[in-house]
């Protein structure tokens, strides 16, 4: 899992480490307000699962589902 503002190129580290996500788990990342982007990708990053570009985090929790 990689999340960078919206406006850098650059992906950084891998939020999720050594843990995985099984389908249908949750996992909460605590992040500032703005925008932001957020991509999910396999273990080996070589296939991107899912992305969402822009995601705007206010004051109240935001919550991104994939499926």
């Amino acid at each position: 899992m990689f999340i960078s503002p919206n406006n850098d190129p650059n992906w950084g580290e891998d939020r999720l480490g050594s843990n995985t996500l099984n389908p249908g788990a949750s996992f909460g990342l605590p992040v500032p307000q703005g925008s932001w982007d957020v991509q999910l990708t396999e273990c080996d990053r070589t296939q991107v699962l899912a992305e969402s570009r822009g995601v705007v985090v206010g004051a109240n929790p935001t919550v991104l589902t994939y499926e």
